[in-house]
């Protein structure tokens, strides 16, 4: 992934953009900023130190450009280099997307989501991290998945790939549908139909989803 010099330029459309989120994660300083209707730009500005860590502003670039006509946002650029206080600086800019964080959840919108997870899994791509903040209701009417901080992006069909399935849909099962069984079903149905599998690769699927839900189950009851 191609990454551009920071130039003087994206610090003035950051200055007249609006700063929505700032926080601290471990040693690396992350800002959002919203610049509607055309752009979104996620700052990091970074401790040495934690270039050896994940690379967030990587991870989503990589995803949204292998994702590039699902429904998510558009990748633009990637800019870098070190700051005026002599940090190394990330700047991600993106498409922005017109629309809500989505509210109740009902047949249709379970339908559109699985058409939506099912195009991303078809490219290889797993966001990680499907939580309902993270799916936005388009002014198109169409449902959109956000935020790829945390996606891989596979080269080959495995078994870890199909483990990293396995763990989203239970993620979306729980997160998202919050464990409804009948939108669920509407769900995995119109998964399956959308994302064209073959009958081993959808047995294994389905049994490391329950080992993750076993898991879950375990891990809570533990916690009461």
């Amino acid at each position: 992934m191609k990454l551009h010099p920071l130039e003087k330029s994206i610090s003035e459309e950051l200055a007249n953009a609006q700063k929505v989120v700032i926080r601290q994660r471990k040693e690396t300083l992350r800002e959002v900023y919203l610049a509607p209707p055309e752009f979104v730009y996620k700052r990091y500005e970074i401790n040495r130190f934690s270039l050896y860590h994940v690379k967030p502003w990587l991870a989503e670039a990589q995803a949204l450009e292998a994702a590039r006509g699902c429904h998510v946002p558009r990748h633009i650029t990637l800019f870098a280099g070190r700051n005026k206080k002599g940090h190394y600086e990330v700047v991600h800019k993106k498409g922005y997307v017109e629309g809500d964080v989505i509210g109740d959840i009902g047949v249709e919108q379970a339908q559109k989501i699985a058409v939506l997870i099912a195009s991303l899994h078809a490219r290889k791509v797993i966001s990680r991290d499907p939580q309902k903040k993270n799916f936005y209701q388009g002014e198109d009417n169409n449902i959109y998945l956000i935020d790829f901080g945390k996606a891989r992006v596979y080269r080959y069909r495995s078994v870890l790939y199909l483990y990293d399935i396995a763990s989203e849909l239970a993620k979306l099962e729980r997160l998202v549908f919050d464990s409804r069984e009948e939108l669920w079903r509407v769900f995995i149905e119109h998964y399956y139909q959308s994302l064209p599998t073959k009958k081993m690769a959808k047995k294994i699927t389905s049994l490391l989803f329950n080992v993750c839900v076993a898991g879950r189950n375990r891990r809570r009851g533990a916690l009461i």
